[in-house]
């Protein structure tokens, strides 16, 4: 290596017996190479503490020099992209500069203590250049201890994450120091020498829309009353959001900007209890003003060009992202189009977190979210690099059509309320039909056969059930099979086997009646499922029988005439959706068991006809 430089080593892991292996080319550098710390970065996905102790243990007893820092993740980022598995293991080399790893446990009340032990240990090492920090704040306030945080160097750059447990189902929330497992505490990194460099950038990406509104009621991560009414009726008045399991993914394209001591901040609601509160991840402090936003892809991806740009005049040798967990599912399959342009500039990897930190120029840690933090790491003097190559390629969108939907139903609210939103209007019209003309279509529909998607067909069935409860109507659905389709896979290819799905697609199609509202949808692999609001079991048997004999009638190519196998259910409303399709499923399990090729009834209520 000619000078000083970051040396990174990403370390791809499925399982723990790997990492000493994957460690070798490491302890060959360090016996040959000139450094003068190691530090690892480990990212351990849902791996519980066992395992991550383990981790922390293989580390030390392979380099025992190394400091090691940890945290679950909800993902993790590899050379610039998604990373295939759930764990990740960054060991990076310094020539120059040296690392102190500090640990701190608190608890609820010691907020205050655990902050002043903090600002005095960063105010003990003069020459630090940067602080990196992890918080499990299961047991404490979070916002308590930043707000008492308070060093000399206000100028400091900070940045870090916080993992709160509440994106991972029965998981605790933890962080990994060296070998100990802290549960409730903090761990910091403190990058000491002259040659160190560092610069952060954050992209937001999330535009207000309509007027400020107040949180009257709030405490301990959850807002209970906004405008004095319960907080959820600003999504249900004007988003039309329900309150379902999947209220976070809902929700996530339409965060609350709040303001943290004057600095901007996101907030998404994660979950909504039954007497309207919000459930978040960070304070919003009662008495605070707030907005709706929305997510813009465009925006989002502008904001990355010009980070990237920034980044480049910086001239990394290494590069670490904090992205929110939001912004993944927010992305969906796109995720890669803000992670690879750093990557263009220097090894770049990272993860997926709940809440991302970042100081202000004047000295404040500020918890984000719904934002990615990279953060440009180099030892030595800045060089020249040359302009970040742009894409050519046209940039592809993955969302929600939802999420268009629900723009345009808080347009037409707040176009009756509010006179002096003109101008945000006209703007949130114009990105919704770019948006729209791009999305809508494409993110409802299956690729393959252009029937609804699943996620599009469960939600126009809630709405139905919905529906049939308030107007007191029967709804039926028909779920539907191709009699062995693995044959036909197996036998002419797959490529055959498309056909048979999108030409069988196109028969179910042929007997629908839109004008009614009758909808399709592609279930899943060789199932279909069939929507047919007020329609009774009779009517409903007689469509079925209609498009089992329109298939079989029908010659596919080279696959010959094929069969279907359906079951049919109907209900009027006194039930949820998941009991619907277990009844459904049931009725075509019954068919197939039976024969196949055949329409088999199974009935919710021996009245409903």
């Amino acid at each position: 290596m000619g000078g000083d430089s970051v040396r990174q080593f990403l370390l791809m892991v499925n399982d723990l017996t790997e990492i000493k292996e994957k460690l070798k080319p490491v302890r060959e550098y360090l016996e040959t190479e000139k450094h003068s710390d190691v530090l690892a970065h480990v990212f351990l996905g849902d791996w519980d503490s066992e395992h991550a102790r383990t981790v922390g243990n293989v580390l030390l007893d392979e380099l025992p020099n190394i400091k090691v820092m940890g945290t679950v993740s909800s993902g993790e980022v590899y050379e610039g992209n998604l990373a295939p598995t759930n764990y990740l293991i960054v060991v990076s080399v310094f020539e120059s500069t040296t690392i102190e790893l500090l640990t701190y446990h608190t608890e609820q009340g010691a907020e205050a203590s655990c902050a002043d032990l903090l600002s005095a240990d960063i105010d003990s090492h003069p020459d630090a250049k940067a602080l990196e920090m992890y918080a499990s704040v299961l047991n404490f306030n979070f916002q308590t201890l930043l707000e008492h945080i308070r060093y000399e160097n206000k100028t400091l750059p900070v940045f870090g994450s916080v993992v709160m447990g509440v994106t991972k189902e029965n998981s605790t929330a933890f962080i990994l120091a060296g070998r100990e497992i802290i549960l409730s505490g903090v761990i910091a990194v403190l990058y000491l020498g002259e040659d160190f460099h560092i610069h952060l950038e954050q992209v937001f990406g999330w535009k207000p829309m309509g007027l400020e509104m107040k949180a009257t009621k709030a405490h301990d991560r959850s807002v209970q009353e906004i405008n004095d009414k319960p907080a959820y009726d600003v999504y249900k008045h004007y988003l039309k959001i329900p309150k379902m399991e999947n209220f976070l993914t809902l929700t996530l394209g339409f965060p609350i900007i709040t303001k943290d001591r004057g600095v901007e901040v996101l907030r998404v609601p994660h979950g909504c209890d039954d007497d309207g509160a919000l459930r978040l991840s960070a304070d919003i402090p009662e008495g605070s003003t707030l907005r709706l936003s929305y997510g813009n892809l465009s925006e989002i991806y502008n904001e990355v060009s010009e980070k990237q740009e920034s980044l480049r005049q910086f001239a990394p040798q290494a590069i670490f992202l904090f992205d929110c967990a939001a912004r993944k599912m927010f992305w969906q399959m796109g995720i890669d189009q803000e992670l690879f342009p750093f990557q263009r500039l220097a090894p770049t990897c990272g993860f997926f977190c709940e809440g991302e930190l970042k100081s202000t120029e004047d000295g404040l840690i500020v918890n984000h979210q719904c934002s990615l933090v990279a953060v440009g790491m180099r030892e030595g003097p800045e060089v020249e690099m040359p302009p970040a190559r742009k894409r050519m390629e046209e940039l592809k969108f993955f969302t929600d059509s939802s999420i268009m939907k629900r723009m345009g139903t808080f347009i037409q609210m707040t176009t009756m309320e509010l006179e002096e939103a003109n101008r945000q209007l006209v703007e949130l019209n114009r990105d919704l039909n770019l948006a729209n003309a791009k999305l809508s279509y494409m993110a409802m529909t299956d690729g393959l056969t252009q029937l609804f998607n699943r996620r599009e067909i469960e939600q126009r069935i809630h709405q139905a059930l919905e529906d049939a409860r308030d107007e007191r109507s029967v709804l039926s659905i028909l779920m539907l099979d191709i009699d062995f389709f693995k044959k036909v896979n197996d036998t002419y290819g797959h490529a055959v086997g498309d056909i048979v799905l999108k030409d069988t697609a196109d028969l179910i199609r042929s007997c629908l009646d839109e004008g009614r509202g009758h909808a399709a949808g592609r279930w899943g692999g060789e199932e279909f499922l069939v929507l047919l609001p007020n329609t009774g079991l009779a009517e409903a048997m007689q469509l079925a029988e209609k498009i089992r004999t329109t298939v079989e009638s029908h010659e596919f190519h080279q696959a010959g005439h094929r069969t279907l196998s359906l079951g049919v259910t109907a209900t009027d409303g006194a039930e949820d959706e998941k009991q619907l399709f277990i009844r459904a499923d049931e009725a075509l399990y019954r068919a197939k068991e039976g024969g196949r090729n055949q329409v088999v009834v199974v009935r919710e209520n021996p009245q409903i006809e």
